[in-house]
């Protein structure tokens, strides 16, 4: 006999699931017509813990032994590893503090890592003098003041590494009328550097896949200005890069007088509408750990497009990480002060409840 419980259950779990895979369904029409953002990320990080309350529910509605005991055992190896990445956070932060320090790089990305730093750093010793000298209604609130400001500092990082790897995940379409390749540092002023290289071959690559799938070629424009210490435009080098990997120089478009991520974007864009190209209907080139941040810089500007990112090599992508996050969080910095005018307040709530 089937009860009515267990019919009020499958009732339940279906209405459960149901909602995970509509979460789903957005999230694949989202990235097909949406270019990315930080609001794209949260979605991703709603569906995945969607996709996680979901097995949970059913294993629990169900009375499924193994999989009750794999999500005990994985809620205590989240809360280890949150444990060792606070550590190794706090290392890696004032390891790059003291860099920057050396460099005399006295900026707002440095005073960013020190506050980051003292927050992650002093916040136990802070709590446990708090123990001993303050009144327990306002270590009370000291205490809920570290624990939500700790759990804002993890959600912008959170935030952040999905949609870099969304990013990974998300494959372009071939239906491009315009492929932007960002600019970097020319090697002695003149050489297209390795890491430069990486993006002009990943867009050339694109180009000409597009090509095979289609029999049409996407606009390839070369964005990047001349620095002090360069002999040339950087756009300039890079198409005469793609000329000598046998790039069809009647796709090629360069943009030289940009300076920066922004400015690339900003002078592509009156380029593209000089030549009366569809703005949405492009792709951006770029390293791998600066694509997230140079959708912003695109969106900023009406460009509404997602990019790929190009080979990075792994030594660097840790100073480069806590670089991108760091201009993620000095982007924001209003919303960070209401954040923490609202965590103070809320902590205060919970001290003196």
């Amino acid at each position: 006999m089937f009860g009515s419980q267990n019919t009020g259950i499958l009732y339940s779990l279906g209405g459960v699931w149901l909602v995970t895979v509509s979460i789903g369904m957005g999230l694949y029409w989202w990235f097909k017509y949406r270019p990315m953002s930080l609001f794209s990320s949260l979605i991703v990080a709603l569906g995945i813990a969607s996709f996680a309350l979901s097995i949970i529910d059913t294993a629990l509605s169900l009375h499924l032994a193994l999989l009750i005991s794999l999500s005990k055992w994985l809620g205590i190896s989240l809360l280890v590893v949150g444990g060792l990445c606070e550590l190794g956070l706090l290392l890696l932060l004032i390891f790059q503090a003291v860099g920057l320090w050396y460099q005399s790089a006295r900026t707002l990305q440095h005073n960013l890592l020190l506050s980051l730093g003292i927050v992650v750093g002093l916040a136990p010793l802070l709590i446990t003098i708090s123990k001993a000298w303050l009144p327990p209604k306002l270590d009370q609130v000291l205490l809920a003041f570290e624990k939500i400001i700790g759990g804002y500092v993890i959600i912008w990082l959170t935030l952040l590494l999905f949609a870099i790897l969304t990013y990974y995940l998300v494959q372009p379409r071939y239906d491009k009328e315009y492929v932007l390749i960002l600019g970097a540092g020319l090697t002695n002023g003149k050489i297209v550097s390795p890491i430069l290289a990486h993006r002009v071959q990943k867009g050339l690559a694109f180009a000409h896949r597009q090509y095979q799938l289609t029999g049409k070629y996407p606009l390839v424009m070369m964005a990047g200005g001349q620095g002090n210490d360069e002999e040339l435009p950087e756009a300039v080098a890079m198409a005469n890069y793609a000329l000598q990997q046998g790039f069809p120089p009647a796709y090629l478009l360069t943009e030289t007088t940009s300076r920066n991520t922004f400015e690339n974007m900003a002078f592509a864009k009156q380029l593209l509408v000089t030549k009366g190209i569809a703005l949405n209907r492009g792709i951006f080139v770029t390293s791998g750990y600066h694509v997230f941040r140079a959708s912003v810089h695109a969106l900023d500007n009406g460009l509404l497009i997602n990019g790929i990112g190009a080979k990075t090599r792994r030594h660097f992508w840790f100073d480069a990480l806590i670089r991108e996050y760091l201009a993620i969080l000095a982007r924001y910095k209003y919303v960070h002060l209401i954040a923490i005018v609202g965590a103070a307040l809320w902590a205060t709530s919970i001290g003196y409840r």
